[in-house]
């Protein structure tokens, strides 16, 4: 019982660092986007 709490327990939190870890990449990318478009309007 204890060791499938254990598993249960990981598991929960290598997805809870997946979903973290795609928004991050996620804003990371907007932010590039953002950048990208702002040096256009600039030259």
């Amino acid at each position: 019982m204890h060791a499938f709490l254990c598993a249960k327990q990981s598991l929960a939190i290598r997805f809870y660092f997946r979903i973290q870890t795609a928004a991050i990449s996620r804003i990371i990318s907007l932010d590039f986007r953002i950048y990208m478009m702002l040096q256009a309007a600039m030259a």
